[in-house]
């Protein structure tokens, strides 16, 4: 999806809570989300200056581009997926996740890996009637 700038900078310019619920109903909608990946396809992790390990997503790819080193490329996951098989590793590991994180602004929202599947989830059964069915829930 391609947006205009100025659409862009509506989406980029607000606080990061409200960048973080803008992506959580976005990736809930559309059942993807996009990270970043290394030349050896190892999804790319961040960590903070307290040295908390997290995975960056993003929903959608165009966004995720913006903020890619050179050497990364841009995934995307099916929602179903990451949840079911990517957030229990994340959570056993003690990683957690940063939802929408953009290069202009340091503020980013973090949470543990199983409260974005519930918030993400959330969002499916109120707006959609449904959510996928999560042991670890």
């Amino acid at each position: 999806m391609s947006y205009p700038q100025q659409a862009i900078d509506n989406i980029l310019n607000p606080p990061a809570d409200k960048r973080c619920l803008h992506a959580l109903k976005n990736i809930a909608e559309a059942e993807t989300l996009y990270v970043l990946a290394d030349d050896e396809g190892e999804c790319r992790f961040w960590v903070d200056d307290g040295g908390a390990t997290f995975l960056p997503v993003w929903p959608e790819q165009e966004f995720a581009e913006m903020v890619k080193s050179e050497g990364e490329s841009v995934w995307e996951f099916e929602l179903e997926e990451f949840l079911q098989d990517s957030v229990p590793w994340l959570a056993e590991e003690g990683y957690g996740i940063s939802v929408f994180p953009v290069a202009a602004r340091p503020d980013s929202v973090v949470m543990p890996a199983v409260e974005f599947a519930a918030r993400i989830n959330t969002i499916l059964a109120e707006s959609y009637g449904e959510a996928f069915d999560l042991p670890y829930l």
